[in-house]
């Protein structure tokens, strides 16, 4: 894995990092700890939207493996700003994977 085929978005919430795929197909990893997170209902529900989020979405942005690493702060927002966040955060990424693809 190079860094030219890396990137990363960050947010107070949440971060992504994301490396090009040679597959036909996205596939998404979380890492959502007991550290950040204490509680498994918050754990489990900020799983829940990110998948579903995913499996939305994924036919709309180039093949890419993503890794989505959960911080404390996302058990302050609800599901309407978690989803609205993450959909800011893979147009991001999609629209620098479709620049670095054009050079």
């Amino acid at each position: 894995m190079s860094k030219k085929n890396c990137f990363r978005y960050a947010s107070k919430n949440f971060s992504i990092l994301g490396v090009e795929n040679n597959l036909e197909e996205s596939r998404l990893g979380m890492i959502i700890a007991k550290k950040n997170i204490k509680l498994a209902h918050d754990r489990n529900r900020v799983r829940r939207i990110v998948r579903e989020y995913f499996r939305l979405n994924q036919h709309k942005y180039l093949p890419v493996d993503i890794l989505f690493f959960a911080r404390s702060h996302i058990t302050s927002i609800d599901n309407a700003q978690l989803f609205a966040e993450l959909d800011k955060s893979f147009k991001t990424l999609h629209d620098f994977i479709t620049k670095r693809k054009n050079k």
